[in-house]
């Protein structure tokens, strides 16, 4: 688990992402379809910080 912890700020912008379910200052959790892009897009030798950031998430 990571020790940063999000801003309003950072909520705010994240939230507005597709593949975001719940966000709060401490943790993020990714819908199910950011999930099975986040494997399909690992599977195909894409490093997990490509797949973050192509999908809006770094």
């Amino acid at each position: 688990m990571s020790k940063i912890k999000f801003t309003d700020e950072n909520i705010l912008e994240l939230s507005q992402n597709i593949y975001i379910k719940n966000i709060s200052n401490k943790s993020t959790t990714y819908t199910n379809e950011f999930k099975i892009h986040f494997i399909a897009e690992y599977n195909n030798g894409k490093t997990p910080r490509q797949i973050f950031n192509a999908a809006g998430l770094i």
